[in-house]
């Protein structure tokens, strides 16, 4: 689905040397330098399915901040001193460590957290 990375090589001179993507898509990696592009995966596991993932690619060494402005990215910093309350109030809502990593090692130990 992401052509090579934002595809960033020329088409060759020999037209045998050239793929059918090659061609269908050359017009539109011309300007596409220093680009990131975030996608959702085609196939998933639970934990994917459960984190509502979505992942970048990159054809560039800048950092994601570097290309965004406040607008599109946001850091959220939790001081400490409300992680404990905040994990109880995700809890309420089913929110735990068994549902957002749903392997046999997490659902233990939440089974451990519920039978001390």
């Amino acid at each position: 689905m992401i052509y090579g990375a934002f595809r960033n090589w020329d088409l060759s001179d020999n037209p045998e040397a050239n793929t059918p993507e090659d061609k269908k898509f050359n017009h539109r990696f011309i300007t596409l330098a220093d680009k990131i592009a975030a996608c959702y995966p085609i196939e998933s596991d639970m934990r994917v399915y459960n984190q509502y993932s979505t992942f970048t690619v990159h054809n560039s060494v800048k950092k994601l901040v570097d290309f965004c402005d406040k607008s599109m990215l946001l850091r959220v910093t939790i001081p400490s001193q409300n992680k404990k309350g905040l994990l109880y109030e995700l809890s309420i809502c089913g929110i735990t460590q068994d549902y957002i990593f749903p392997d046999w090692e997490h659902l233990a130990r939440q089974i451990q957290k519920l039978n001390p």
